[in-house]
């Protein structure tokens, strides 16, 4: 079930996605970064692109201590709330098509992708993954109202590889957790 898509020239890494029914989001955020911390156990910059009320940065503090985190969420209201109760991180008001930050300047970077009714994503990782260093990370808590299926997961897999396409040995991976039925 696992699959390996990757660039021409690049190492490919198989990917099994973690896939779960009937557990809640906090269980898929802990599912991808014990996955994410198992890959790269020291990030030095995490961002968290959708934070919302800062959720999956609050845990991933317990993942990399020493890590800079940064969350980015186009709403004020969830940010304004993430921004109280997640000390350690800092937060940006943003869409993911035009995110204030610089090129290759992640080495993790963390999303929740909600489908909306239709199967259409919220914002697609494709949108973030010139943020990614080369050897960085993407890890992907996906489900939604629809079934994010495994074809749909290759396509977000290729979709990512082929925006971030590198001259180095290591391309970007991609880490899935994904909730089962909604």
């Amino acid at each position: 079930m696992g699959m390996g898509v990757g660039v021409a020239g690049h190492r490919q890494r198989k990917v099994v996605p973690v896939q779960r029914s009937g557990v809640g989001e906090q269980d898929l955020h802990r599912e991808v970064l014990e996955r994410l911390a198992a890959w790269m156990p020291g990030p030095q910059k995490l961002l968290d692109v959708g934070c919302k009320r800062g959720d999956l940065l609050r845990a991933a503090a317990s993942h990399f201590p020493s890590a800079t985190m940064i969350g980015i969420d186009p709403e004020y209201a969830p940010l304004v709330d993430a921004w109280r109760t997640v000390g350690h991180a800092h937060f940006i008001r943003a869409v993911p098509r035009r995110l204030p930050l610089p090129d290759a300047s992640f080495d993790m970077i963390t999303m929740v992708v909600r489908s909306r009714l239709g199967g259409e994503l919220e914002f697609r990782p494709a949108h973030v993954a010139r943020l990614l260093a080369d050897g960085g990370l993407l890890g992907i808590v996906a489900h939604g109202p629809a079934e994010i299926d495994e074809e749909h997961l290759a396509t977000l897999r290729l979709e990512v590889r082929e925006t971030h396409q590198t001259a180095g040995p290591s391309p970007v991976s991609v880490v899935v957790a994904q909730r089962l039925g909604a």
